[in-house]
């Protein structure tokens, strides 16, 4: 499941829950979001009972995109507890997505 992100839910959605929350910046006029739009909704999927994922649209949301110095798209940033723990810019295959949320998603014990 993907979640649409705002400044209005950010928090309530992102920083204040206990599963990793991974968020792609986006642009729905950018060619590689649109082709990175299947590679999330499938990873979303994938994950879905482990790892939150949202969407930020840069447009809309100003204050994220200055908040978080968004300057290309698409643009990942893994939260867990609140914090950023990873930041990946531009597009990513499946495999590749798969090896990022594999090496970011480190179990707590």
């Amino acid at each position: 499941m993907e979640i649409e992100l705002t400044a209005e839910n950010f928090e309530a959605e992102v920083i204040n829950v206990n599963l990793p929350v991974i968020v792609q910046f986006r642009a729905s006029w950018d060619n590689a979001c649109a082709s990175f739009s299947p590679v999330f909704s499938h990873m979303a999927e994938k994950y879905s009972d482990s790892i939150i994922f949202g969407k930020v649209n840069i447009d809309n949301e100003i204050i994220l995109t200055t908040k978080y110095g968004i300057t290309s798209v698409p643009t990942l940033i893994v939260f867990e507890n609140g914090n950023e723990t990873a930041r990946n810019v531009g597009f990513l295959t499946d495999d590749e997505f798969d090896a990022f949320i594999i090496k970011y998603n480190r179990p707590t014990e």
